[in-house]
């Protein structure tokens, strides 16, 4: 069943957020209301649509991978393992449950068990994850605990941002602070070369996205700036369509 949490702002404005915990607790929906307009901020598609492909709306959850592995499997000290599916991780598909949950707060927890296939990303670990509305719209927090041996890990989330059309065809402005980006092969697999941003990659200063523009990069090498300011963001304008932006960290988790 969907869990819905709401904040109101000194000023008047009310944040909603719903979560789908049986569906990799997914995020779904997320709206910002201001002067009795409701504003989306993900992609706002009917809820019985969502619910058909969970994991291609909202802002599906990625771990213990995010992105694409090469050939379906991956080493790590000495050994070879498979994964399955080989994109995106194995807790957006999953079930979790809800661990706590007040008028603004959510947070759902899951556990993955090792595969009874060895070869197959045989790693014990919970994960909990936790959504909280506030004066500044939407935190998303992750915990996970690692039950066993060490295993490499990359976090990400897949927001489907809510990115209209407009009659000059402008979809929105995008703004990116980032000095380079991973070169890509044809696959859309990093190389492990790192190139600088040019002309149409670049993002520093904020620009207009129009209609027939794809990106599909990874952009690393952020300019850090305060709390509440830093990472990519997006502006857009009413209407229905999406943007696509994942994110991650990689790691060893020990």
């Amino acid at each position: 069943m969907p869990k819905t949490i709401q904040f109101t702002t000194k000023g008047g404005e009310v944040w909603e957020a719903t979560i789908l915990p049986e569906h990799g607790a997914n995020c779904v929906r997320l709206t910002r209301t201001a002067a009795g307009v409701v504003q989306p901020v993900l992609e706002d598609v009917p809820f019985e649509r969502t619910l058909k492909s969970p994991t291609s709306y909202g802002m599906p959850i990625l771990f213990p991978y995010a992105g694409r592995v090469a050939g379906g499997q991956f080493s790590v000290r000495g050994k070879t393992y498979r994964v399955e599916p080989s994109r995106h991780g194995l807790v957006r598909q999953r079930p979790w449950e809800v661990a706590e949950r007040s008028m603004s707060r959510l947070t759902c927890r899951t556990t993955v068990t090792p595969s009874d296939d060895a070869a197959v990303f045989p790693f014990h670990f919970s994960m909990q994850v936790g959504y909280y509305l506030g004066q500044f719209g939407l935190t998303v927090a992750a915990k996970v605990t690692n039950h066993g041996g060490p295993f490499p890990y990359t976090f990400g989330l897949h927001p489907y941002f809510h990115a209209p059309h407009r009659a000059d065809g402008v979809r929105g402005r995008v703004a990116i602070p980032a000095h380079r980006r991973w070169e890509l092969n044809a696959e859309r697999l990093p190389t492990g070369q790192l190139i600088a941003v040019e002309e149409r990659y670049d993002f520093r200063q904020g620009r207009t996205v129009t209609i027939g523009e794809t990106f599909d990069d990874v952009y690393t090498n952020y300019t850090h700036l305060p709390y509440g300011r830093n990472g990519p963001k997006l502006k857009v304008n009413p209407g229905p369509t999406r943007v696509q932006h994942p994110g991650n960290n990689n790691n060893i988790l020990a």
